[in-house]
């Protein structure tokens, strides 16, 4: 990657030195320009884009938040489903802006949230297929909604997995290069509305 890209987002572990986003220059085209080249270059090393593969929801969403600690995995899991249906009821929305809340405060989805949404003591934060589906989350849920937040999230989070992208599974790849593609999709479209 060019060292003089006004995109510098993508660099490095994210896991461990996470970007702050804070007080970012601007930088007008370019800088989509060089968003555009990062992402490129992430792409041409990723197989063929694939599909999410449905949510595997064993219980409802209501039935997860009456636990005392939060599965994520689960909790993904049961928020996909009622994407894929359209179903974004006020409790599935809350819960979609808790994930939101706690992404762009810590830049890490972990394995387990307590109920007041901290992560839960011991839980993991390096599980990279919840980071995918994370963002698959996100996409579907900016796709529903327009609400930009969401499109904010998803591009935080595919900075995250393109810094990671040695890491990932094939089949994580591949998830990753349809995401990208959506990603390229949304923020043209609101380039031209602009």
């Amino acid at each position: 990657m060019n060292e003089d890209s006004t995109y510098t987002y993508a660099r490095g572990n994210l896991l461990e030195e996470r970007n702050t986003y804070t007080y970012t220059s601007y930088h007008g085209d370019a800088f989509f320009s060089d968003w555009r080249k990062v992402r490129a270059s992430v792409y041409q090393q990723l197989p063929s884009p694939e599909q999410a593969p449905k949510p595997q929801a064993s219980r409802n969403l209501e039935l997860v938040l009456e636990d005392d600690t939060y599965d994520t995995a689960e909790l993904l899991e049961s928020i996909m489903f009622q994407l894929i249906q359209y179903e974004i009821d006020e409790r599935t929305g809350a819960v979609i802006d808790r994930l939101v809340g706690r992404f762009e405060v810590s830049k890490r989805v972990h394995t387990r949230y307590l109920t007041h949404w901290r992560a839960a003591p011991g839980a993991a934060y390096d599980d990279l297929a919840l980071y995918v589906r994370y963002a698959e989350v996100m996409e579907l849920a900016y796709s529903v909604t327009n609400r930009i937040d969401y499109l904010n999230v998803l591009l935080k989070v595919l900075d995250t997995l393109t810094s990671q992208v040695s890491s990932l599974t094939l089949q994580e790849s591949g998830r990753l290069a349809r995401l990208l593609n959506r990603e390229g999709v949304h923020v043209d479209q609101l380039l031209s509305e602009a």
